[in-house]
C-alpha cells in the first residue's frame, strides 16, 4: 500500500504532499510549491507535467527563431526574459537542459554582439574620418548639410560599440557635430544679415523712385535720375523671392509713372512745334492706307492677303509722321493688317477641313468659323504660356539683355495676335446671335 501511495504522489521531478504540488530541488534551487491538488494527485501531477511540455516548446521555438535570424543580437533580451520566466515557471520536468540550452544561446549571442561592437567601432571610426575629410573646410553649405545628414544617419543606424570605447567615439562625433552646426549658424546668420541689408538697399532705391515719380517733379530730370537708380538696383545683388517681388513691382510702377510723364511732356512739346508739311503729307498717306486695308475685309481673302503684304511694303517706304501721332498710327495699321492675316489663316484652315464649307447655311458657316477660331486660340494660348514660363526663368535684371530680345519680341507678337483673335471671335459671335 505504501508503494502505491508513493507512486501516486511523486515523479522523478515533482511530488504531492499535504494536498500541495511541489517541484523537486535542482541545481541551486530548493524544493518549491507550484500548485495545489484540485481533484486527484495523478491529475495534478499530469497537469504540471503538461505545463513543462508547453514551456519546453516555447524555449525550443525561441531557440529556432534565434538560429534563423540574421540579427541574432536583437534576441538577447527575449532570451533573458525567457530565462527569468523559466526560473519562476510552475511546471514539473527537467529544467536543467533547458537552462543549458539558454546559456549556450546567450554565450553565442554575446559573442556575436562583441564581434559586432568591434565592427561598429571600426565603422564609426571610418564615419568620423569621412566627416573630418568632407566637412572641415566648407565651400558649399547646401552640399555640406546634405553630406552631414547622410553621415549622421549612417552613424545612428550603426549599433553600439564596446563600453570602453563608447565615451571616446561618441564624444568625438558629438564634438564634430557641435563645431559643424555652430559654424553653419554663424554662416547663415551672416548670410541673413547680408540679405536684409540688400533688402534695405532695394527699399531705399524704391523710395527714391517713388519721390522721382511725384507729380511735381520734372519728368526729364526724373528720367535721368532713374537711369542711375537702375544701375544701383543691378548692383545690389540677389535676395529671397519673397522680398524681391514686392519691391521690383513697386519700382517698375514708379518707373512706368516717370516714363508716362516724360512721354506726355514730349508729346506736348511736339504739339507746340510748327508741323513739317512733309510729316503732315506722310500722315495723310498713312491714314488713307489704313482705310484701304480696312476695306480689304470685304473682298476675297486671298486677294486681300496679297494686297496687305504689298501695302505693308509701301508703308515702310513712307517717311515719318508727327512724333506724337507715330505710335497711334502704327498700331492702327498693324491691327488691321493682323485682322486680314488672321482671317486668311482661319479660312485656309477651314477649307482644308470642310471642303463644302461654302455650300453650308450661313449660320452653320459662322458656327464653324467660331469653333475653329477658338481651337486656334487655345493652341496659341498654350504656346504663349510656354513662352512666358521660359521668359519668367530669366532674372528680372537680365530681361533687357539684347540676347533675350528675340524671345521678348516673340512674346509681345503672340500677345498682340491673340488680342486680334479675341476681337474677331467676339464679332463673329455677335453676328451669329443677330442671325439667330
Amino acid at each position: 500500500m505504501q508503494s502505491d501511495l508513493e507512486q501516486n504522489t511523486s515523479t522523478e521531478y515533482g511530488y504531492v504532499k499535504d494536498g500541495k504540488v511541489y517541484l523537486k530541488a535542482y541545481a541551486t534551487y530548493p524544493d518549491r510549491q507550484i500548485g495545489e491538488v484540485k481533484t486527484t494527485n495523478e491529475e495534478a501531477l499530469a497537469y504540471f507535467i503538461r505545463r513543462f511540455e508547453f514551456i519546453t516548446g516555447k524555449v525550443e521555438a525561441l531557440l529556432a527563431d534565434i538560429e534563423g535570424a540574421l540579427n541574432k543580437g536583437s534576441y538577447l533580451m527575449k532570451l533573458l526574459h525567457m530565462r527569468g520566466q523559466l526560473e519562476q515557471y510552475d511546471a514539473i520536468g527537467d529544467f536543467i537542459p533547458l537552462f543549458h540550452k539558454l546559456d549556450e544561446a546567450e554565450d553565442s549571442i554575446r559573442g556575436l554582439i562583441d564581434q559586432n561592437r568591434v565592427k561598429n567601432y571600426e565603422i564609426k571610426q571610418a564615419l568620423l574620418q569621412e566627416w573630418r575629410d568632407n566637412l572641415t573646410e566648407i565651400k558649399d553649405w547646401m552640399e555640406a548639410s546634405a553630406k552631414a545628414k547622410e553621415i549622421r544617419e549612417k552613424w545612428l543606424k550603426t549599433g553600439s560599440v564596446a563600453k570602453e570605447h563608447e565615451a571616446e567615439i561618441e564624444g568625438a562625433f558629438d564634438e564634430e557635430l557641435n563645431i559643424f552646426f555652430q559654424t553653419r549658424k554663424v554662416y547663415f546668420d551672416e548670410r541673413q544679415r547680408i540679405m536684409m541689408e540688400r533688402v534695405e538697399k532695394y527699399d531705399k532705391i524704391t523710395q527714391t523712385a517713388r519721390a522721382l515719380a511725384a507729380p511735381d517733379q520734372n519728368p526729364w530730370h526724373s528720367y535721368k535720375a532713374l537711369n542711375n537708380l537702375a544701375e544701383d538696383w543691378k548692383a545690389v545683388g540677389p535676395v529671397p523671392k519673397v522680398h524681391f517681388e514686392p519691391l521690383i513691382k513697386q519700382f517698375k510702377q514708379y518707373k512706368r509713372s516717370i516714363m508716362y510723364a516724360l512721354k506726355k511732356q514730349r508729346l506736348e512739346k511736339e504739339k507746340a512745334k510748327p508741323v513739317d508739311p512733309v510729316l503732315v503729307e506722310n500722315l495723310a498717306r498713312k491714314e488713307a492706307m489704313i482705310q484701304e486695308v480696312r476695306g480689304y475685309e470685304q473682298i476675297d481673302l486671298r486677294i486681300a492677303f496679297a494686297k496687305t503684304k504689298e501695302l505693308q511694303n509701301t508703308w515702310r517706304d513712307i517717311g515719318n509722321v508727327p512724333e506724337h501721332l507715330k505710335n497711334d498710327i502704327n498700331n492702327k495699321f498693324t491691327y488691321h493688317c493682323d485682322r486680314i492675316f488672321e482671317m486668311s489663316y482661319l479660312m485656309r484652315t477651314i477649307y482644308i477641313q470642310n471642303r463644302f464649307f461654302n455650300s453650308k447655311p450661313i449660320k452653320e458657316q459662322f458656327s464653324i468659323k467660331i469653333q475653329m477660331l477658338r481651337d486656334i486660340i487655345r493652341k496659341d494660348e498654350t504656346e504663349l504660356q510656354s513662352m512666358e514660363a521660359e521668359f519668367n526663368l530669366i532674372p528680372e535684371y537680365e530681361r533687357r539683355n539684347p540676347n533675350h530680345k528675340p524671345l521678348y519680341n516673340k512674346l509681345n507678337t503672340q500677345k498682340r495676335k491673340l488680342r486680334v483673335k479675341y476681337k474677331l471671335v467676339e464679332e463673329m459671335q455677335t453676328q451669329l446671335t443677330a442671325l439667330s
